[in-house]
C-alpha cells in the first residue's frame, strides 16, 4: 500500500525544504538581546524539517533537537522552545515565504 504525501509537504528527506502549498515554510526562534539587538533566527534546515513535520502532520508532539551541546524541546502548546538543562524557554513562530515563487512538485 503507498501513502501519498499531504500537500502541506513535498519533503523526503530533511535536506529537502519543509513546503505549504507549494511555499517555503520557516521556522523561528526568537533570541533576546543576541548579537547585539532581538531577533528571530531561522531553525537549520533539517531542525526545521524536523518540527514541521510533526507540525503538519498534526500530531504536535514535542520534537527534540540538540546541536551536540545542548538539547531542546519544541512544544507546541505554548509555541517555545525549552532548554532541557538551563529550562530557558523562547517564543518560536511559523512562517509561510510568499514572495519566493513556489516550490515545484
Amino acid at each position: 500500500m503507498t501513502t501519498q504525501e499531504p500537500d502541506w509537504i513535498d519533503a523526503a528527506l530533511p535536506s529537502q525544504p519543509a513546503t505549504q502549498n507549494g511555499r517555503k515554510v520557516q521556522w523561528q526562534v526568537w533570541m533576546e538581546e543576541k548579537f547585539g539587538s532581538s531577533l528571530w533566527l531561522d531553525f537549520a534546515p533539517e531542525d526545521n524539517w524536523k518540527i514541521e513535520s510533526s507540525f503538519g502532520h498534526g500530531t504536535r508532539d514535542d520534537v527534540s533537537l540538540t546541536d551536540g551541546k545542548d538539547s531542546w524541546t519544541i512544544d507546541f502548546k505554548s509555541l517555545s522552545q525549552v532548554n532541557i538543562t538551563t529550562l530557558t524557554r523562547r517564543a518560536i513562530r511559523r512562517i509561510v515565504i510568499l514572495t519566493e515563487p513556489p516550490v515545484k512538485k
